[in-house]
């Protein structure tokens, strides 16, 4: 593994690190849970007007994907791919009548 490679998989584990603390002490209240939210998950629902879903799917095996909700910064109107600052290398983004999905791929 070279270099380049190493410090994107340390920073992967980092980040889905993160992701599993952030899962393990959020608590229901930390998220949106109105009926006319939109799902992201399997347990979390988003705000489509406020926040994103973000997905990240891969890096170990036997890791399942990464879920959360992330806000926008300035509530831009209406929500779309395009007002979504800074994407990502190695992340797609879909549009539907619910909400925006930001998908990530780890190595």
């Amino acid at each position: 593994m070279n270099t380049t490679n190493s410090i994107r998989f340390i920073l992967f584990v980092v980040f889905w690190i993160s992701i599993g603390n952030v899962a393990a002490n959020e608590t229901s209240s930390d998220f949106f849970n109105a009926d006319s939210g939109f799902a992201c998950g399997p347990d979390i629902t988003c705000d489509p007007g406020t926040q994103y879903c973000y997905v990240m799917i891969g890096g170990p095996k036997g890791v399942p994907p990464g879920y959360r909700c992330v806000d926008v910064p300035n509530k831009p109107s209406p929500l779309t791919c395009e007002t979504i600052p800074d994407i990502g290398i190695g992340c797609n983004c879909t549009e539907s009548d619910s909400g925006v999905i930001v998908t990530c791929t780890a190595p």
